[in-house]
């Protein structure tokens, strides 16, 4: 038996060298910036694309528009009571993974994910003039896949799932945020807490999907939607219009558009007090 361990020993300092070398690097440093700040809060595509990028992405500070979507569940109290500690923390994690990977798969930076509440950023990454459709068309795919995965937990647990999306569009803060211990990439702004409040929301309304004004600005000609109601804004002391977010244009059928429209005008004679 001969026993050669000089080709396998070669093999690993050769490999050793090249690493170092690679480190040392424009893409290898730039690859360690970005495991560092961002990590796993996207997805690999998108990973991928800011490090072959032209130009090295910039963390020390920008302000653009960015679109908030935020996703809460609302029954984690009612399930505490129902159904024992393992088998509510596989459904947490079920509910926070499958949310995580649907909004990083479609282009969204994860800012926060909890087993109540995940909350993704887009146009954050970089400037995009389409981030509030972006947004809008994940959640309304998200929203048959949480339907899914409630009828998942009811077969499963014995319970469903009660949850809200809200999206809020607006000028955000973006960098580099913490201590040299412990740092993130984040952003400030009203539209995270508004964003927030918005999915709260859905719980009182019966919805599931409701964007804020500035998103129905942005996204009115391309998505059929509905006034849902007159919402407070502590950022501007103001009452504001949030609405529902039902379809995008062109998938929903005629009936669906009269009653969507007459739901309008209920609203309307509502508020002119024309009961």
């Amino acid at each position: 038996v001969m026993v050669d361990p000089f080709s396998s020993l070669a093999a690993v300092i050769l490999a050793s060298i090249a690493s170092f070398i690679i480190a040392g690097t424009e893409q290898g440093m730039r690859k360690r910036v970005l495991e560092n700040l961002i990590g796993r809060r996207v997805s690999e595509k998108t990973f991928n694309r800011l490090l072959e990028a032209k130009e090295p992405p910039s963390f020390s500070g920008a302000s653009r528009e960015v679109t908030v979507l935020t996703c809460r569940l609302f029954n984690h109290e009612e399930m505490q009571g129902k159904l024992k500690p393992t088998d509510l923390v596989k459904l947490s994690n079920l509910f926070l993974r499958s949310v995580s990977t649907f909004l990083t798969a479609r282009g969204a930076y994860l800012d926060e994910s909890g087993p109540e509440l995940v909350r993704g950023y887009f146009g954050m990454l970089r400037p995009s003039k389409r981030h509030a459709e972006e947004a809008c068309r994940a959640a309304l795919e998200l929203r048959a896949r949480l339907r899914n995965l409630s009828q998942e937990c009811e077969t499963r647990w014995f319970q469903g799932l009660s949850y809200g999306v809200g999206i809020s569009s607006g000028p955000m803060t973006i960098g580099v945020y913490g201590s040299d211990e412990n740092y993130f990439l984040s952003a400030i702004g009203a539209e995270t807490d508004y964003s927030r409040r918005l999915a709260h929301a859905n719980s009182r309304y019966g919805s599931d999907l409701l964007i804020g004004p500035k998103t129905y600005q942005i996204i009115r000609e391309k998505f059929e939607l509905r006034p849902m109601e007159m919402f407070f804004d502590p950022e501007s002391g103001l009452m504001t219009e949030i609405y529902q977010l039902l379809a995008a244009n062109g998938g929903y059928s005629e009936g669906d558009i009269e009653r969507r429209d007459l739901f309008w005008k209920g609203v309307i004679y509502l508020r002119e007090k024309r009961y």
